[in-house]
């Protein structure tokens, strides 16, 4: 079944975020979110918060990663890249240290320095996860990509 939730959004406070500065390539398109509180969100404990040197190859390497993903929408998220804002939290996915670069089209109605989640939205909402310990990433997901 697939969802029409347009943009309807969750905001999750779960994680504590709050915002931390920017980072990268593309100035004020770009949050660290703080992890310092527990995460209980997905099974993200704990959290942490990225610095700007553990984002900055995340940030460089999205849109390429984007580019050439064979995920349906991926293309679209690369092609919006430019104005996507992009929140970056450190979690722990099975057992390892990852950047997850959470990728919010619209967020005038928001509170960006909290994680947000969108049902559906089109493909410009994303997540990338970035292992740390790899300097890879190692899954996407796309909205409306099924």
């Amino acid at each position: 079944m697939r969802w029409r939730a347009g943009l309807v959004a969750l905001v999750l406070a779960g994680c504590g975020a709050t915002f931390s500065g920017a980072a990268g390539v593309r100035p004020g398109r770009a949050i660290l979110l703080d992890g310092a509180q527990d995460c209980r969100f997905q099974n993200w404990a704990p959290c942490w918060t990225p610095a700007t040197s553990d984002t900055e190859p995340v940030e460089a390497g999205l849109y390429g990663y984007l580019a050439n993903s064979r995920i349906v929408g991926a293309d679209i998220a690369a092609s919006r890249l430019r104005t996507t804002l992009v929140q970056y939290l450190g979690i722990t996915r099975e057992g390892r240290r990852t950047i997850l670069a959470n990728g919010v089209c619209s967020v005038e109605f928001l509170d960006a320095h909290r994680i947000i989640t969108v049902l559906d939205g089109g493909p410009c909402y994303f997540q990338a996860y970035w292992d740390v310990e790899q300097q890879a990433f190692v899954a996407l997901s796309v909205n409306n990509s099924f």
